[in-house]
């Protein structure tokens, strides 16, 4: 959540989106991701306005409120999703930086959801 909201929701902050996309216009790459992820900019915008709150709320630091709500990730992971490939294939960077990059970020969440649920396989068992 802390991630991706560094990515689409903090405007002025380093890791924006915006910050890294050299090879298309900023207007042009949300049109594309917004359609591959089947949401309008205005959707989207509320999307980002609830994931703030729940951040700003319940992840960074809990405030007053006592119930929970979390919101919907569908969008969010799909929006990662798209923005990685978009980078990976339109985007040049230093051998440094793509050393590591998995080649497809469903196949890298796929493979990170399993590590975790193995690891809360173990928590459990051991309870």
């Amino acid at each position: 959540m802390l991630e991706w909201c560094k990515i689409f929701a903090d405007e002025n902050g380093k890791h924006y989106w915006k910050k890294s996309i050299d090879s298309i216009t900023t207007d042009d790459f949300m049109k594309k991701m917004l359609s591959a992820i089947d949401t309008n900019e205005n959707d989207f915008k509320e999307y980002i306005n609830e994931h703030k709150t729940y951040r700003d709320k319940f992840v960074a630091h809990l405030d007053k409120q006592n119930t929970m709500n979390i919101p919907d990730f569908e969008i969010a992971k799909d929006s990662v999703v798209f923005f990685y490939k978009f980078l990976i294939e339109n985007e040049s960077f230093t051998d440094e930086v793509n050393i590591d990059a998995a080649p497809n970020a469903n196949d890298y969440y796929k493979v990170a959801t399993e590590e975790a649920k193995c690891f809360l396989d173990k928590l459990n068992s051991n309870r």
